[in-house]
C-alpha cells in the first residue's frame, strides 16, 4: 500500500519541475521573440543611434563600385557636380571611404580623371524605417524574421574637387542604409546604401553597395 504522504510529494515535487522548466523557457523565448517580425509590420520613427550602433556602422565596408541615378530627363535639374560627358553618364565611379568616428568622408573617381569627396557626419539619431513586403492574406510562406529596413541620416555636407560647385550653406546629405532583416539592428541587414545631395546649388545622387560579411 502507498503511503499517502509520499504520494502526495512525489506529485508536489513533479509539479514544482515542471514549473521551474516552464519558467526557465519562457525568458528564452522572449529574447527571441524582441527581434520577432509580425506580419503586415510597419514602422518609421526618428530615434537615437547608440554608440555600439555607430561601431556596427563604421564596420560596413563599402563596395568599390558606385553609380550615378540618372533619371530620363538629365541633365535637366542636375546640378552640384561637374557633369561627364554623356556617353559615360553610365560609367561605374570608383569609390572609397575613410572613417574617423561618426565623420565619413566618400571619395569619387571617375574614368575621365575626374575626382572628388563628399565630407559629412553622421548625426546622434536617424529615421528608422521597416515594412513586411512579406505580408499578404493568401496563405504563402513568408520568412519570419525578415523585413525590409532602412537607416535614414541627414545633415550638412561639403564638397571637393568635382563636387565643390555645389556647396552652399543649405546644402544637405540623406544616406540611407538599406536591406533585409529582423527587428533588430544587425551589421549584415544592410547590403545597399544610395547618397542623395540637395541644396541651393546641388542635385544629384549616388548609389552603391557594401561589402557581404563572410560570416552571412
Amino acid at each position: 500500500m502507498k503511503h499517502p504522504f509520499r504520494h502526495n510529494r512525489l506529485v508536489e515535487i513533479v509539479g514544482i519541475v515542471i514549473i521551474s522548466a516552464i519558467i526557465s523557457i519562457r525568458p528564452a523565448q522572449a529574447r527571441l521573440c524582441a527581434c520577432c517580425v509580425e506580419p503586415g509590420a510597419r514602422y518609421e520613427y526618428p530615434g537615437e543611434i547608440y554608440d555600439f550602433e555607430f561601431e556596427m556602422i563604421n564596420n560596413l565596408k563599402v563596395y568599390r563600385v558606385a553609380r550615378l541615378y540618372v533619371a530620363a530627363g538629365f541633365p535637366d535639374g542636375f546640378k552640384g557636380i561637374s557633369i561627364p560627358a554623356e556617353d559615360s553618364l553610365t560609367e561605374d565611379y570608383r569609390v572609397s571611404v575613410s572613417q574617423k568616428g561618426r565623420r565619413w568622408s566618400l571619395v569619387f573617381k571617375r574614368k575621365d580623371g575626374e575626382r572628388g569627396s563628399l565630407i559629412f557626419t553622421l548625426p546622434k539619431k536617424a529615421v528608422h524605417f521597416g515594412v513586411d513586403l512579406s505580408a499578404n492574406v493568401r496563405r504563402e510562406t513568408r520568412d519570419p524574421g525578415s523585413i525590409y529596413k532602412e537607416l535614414r541620416f541627414k545633415g550638412p555636407v561639403w564638397g571637393t574637387g568635382m563636387f565643390q560647385g555645389g556647396n552652399a550653406r543649405a546644402t544637405k546629405f540623406l544616406m540611407v542604409f538599406q536591406g533585409y532583416g529582423n527587428a533588430c539592428t544587425s551589421e549584415s541587414d544592410f547590403g545597399n546604401w544610395t547618397l542623395a545631395i540637395t541644396g541651393p546649388r546641388a542635385s544629384y545622387r549616388f548609389y552603391g553597395a557594401f561589402v557581404i560579411p563572410t560570416h552571412r
